[in-house]
């Protein structure tokens, strides 16, 4: 069994990725949100992590909190007339903290 069908996951953070807003938004988004923001003439990218962790116990819980990351993207790019591209759990098996996140928030 490989880690992707493992459960339950520890959801500890996300990405939510835009296209057409500027860097000057993003931040403000990131700020808004606690987050950070990454960015490049590509990707516009804020990166959030929950101040508690999230635990999924199957596929769909899991999915169900991507679609609220997505609702929630989708929300912010309409109010910055940006398109949201798309979004990504940060999760771990084994409820150890995510060392990713560490590093962005570190």
């Amino acid at each position: 069994m490989n880690n992707a069908e493992k459960f339950p996951k520890t959801i500890h953070g996300y990405d939510m990725f835009f296209d057409g807003i500027n860097s000057i938004q993003i931040n403000r988004i990131a700020t808004s949100a606690q987050g950070r923001a990454q960015t490049d003439d590509k990707t516009k990218t804020v990166t959030c992590r929950f101040s508690t962790p999230v635990v999924a116990n199957s596929m769909n819980e899991l999915m169900i909190i991507l679609s609220c990351v997505r609702t929630a993207g989708e929300a912010i790019a309409k109010d910055h007339n940006g398109r949201y591209v798309g979004g990504e759990l940060y999760t771990t098996t084994d409820g150890a903290s995510s060392s990713a996140l560490e590093r962005i928030f570190s």
